[in-house]
């Protein structure tokens, strides 16, 4: 009868376990609701994904694009502010021109972007990753994009230590996490990339599109807008669960009855408190 019963509690325990939302911890020791999903933590190297080309790099043509055996690589996973993009290219030139390179992306057939171009994490042959180099110096965003996303999660750990650091554009104003729930906040956010802080207080579903706002005047407040065809996407922890929550939510920011940023995946916001 004791066997019976420490079995059903084991079994019990196990399953609310596997229920629990995963939880991570913060240095500071607070907590927040991871939204990666345990198989999508990803690998913490490039290296970890499909080598699709090696060799010298003969020419940086942008911050984000070089060439290398006649062929053009993107930098995927990384975006420059247009004021500090001379800094990255100088940065990218310096560390990869005529260096030996392996070139990695998620699959062999080389994930593309809409101009054709592979998209794909570069690895000098002494191990420097440029991905990691650039956001580290505080001379790039960690940005999210479908295709080589497995790489998303420990750039954003890279973007969070040059963020508390002030390194490189994270000592300019400009570029702060902003805190804002009005246009009037911040009319210079429109058409340009931000990480920005509020409380969602108000969750509408409308047609197939989920809106989290950061009040309940949805006609003027900031607005998280997510496409439900993306919410699959979001494993973990349901966006209905933020409400009362404070994010920092990341992306490129429009004027759309007040200011609103898009969501297509779950690395876009953080849960703060």
């Amino acid at each position: 009868m004791k066997v019976v019963c420490c079995f059903h509690f084991l079994t019990l325990l196990v399953l609310l376990v596997l229920t629990v939302p995963a939880v991570a911890q913060k240095e500071d020791g607070d907590y927040f609701i991871d939204p990666f999903s345990e198989e999508e933590i990803s690998p913490d190297r490039p290296e970890s994904m499909v080598l699709i080309d090696s060799g010298i790099v003969t020419k940086v043509l942008k911050s984000n694009l070089i060439l290398l055996n006649n062929k053009h690589y993107k930098l995927d996973n990384i975006s420059t502010p247009a004021y500090e993009d001379q800094l990255a290219l100088n940065e990218v030139t310096s560390a990869l021109l005529n260096r030996n390179v392996n070139i990695y992306s998620k699959t062999e057939d080389k994930t593309i972007d809409r101009y054709r171009m592979p998209l794909t994490h570069v690895v000098r042959d002494d191990g420097v990753w440029i991905q990691e180099r650039l956001i580290s110096k505080g001379l790039a965003w960690a940005t999210i994009t479908g295709t080589n996303r497995q790489m998303t999660h420990i750039l954003l750990k890279m973007e969070k230590k040059a963020r508390d650091k002030r390194n490189g554009f994270w000592s300019t104003p400009m570029y702060y996490i902003k805190t804002l729930t009005k246009l009037k906040d911040c009319k210079d956010c429109v058409d340009s990339y931000q990480i920005i802080e509020g409380k969602i207080l108000y969750i509408k579903r409308k047609k197939s599109t989920l809106f989290l706002n950061f009040s309940k005047d949805w006609k003027t407040d900031f607005t998280i807008e997510l496409p439900l065809k993306h919410l699959s996407r979001f494993k973990v922890h349901r966006p209905y669960a933020w409400l009362n929550r404070t994010v920092h939510v990341r992306g490129w920011v429009r004027e759309k009855n007040g200011l609103m940023i898009e969501v297509k995946f779950p690395e876009q916001v953080e849960i703060i408190k």
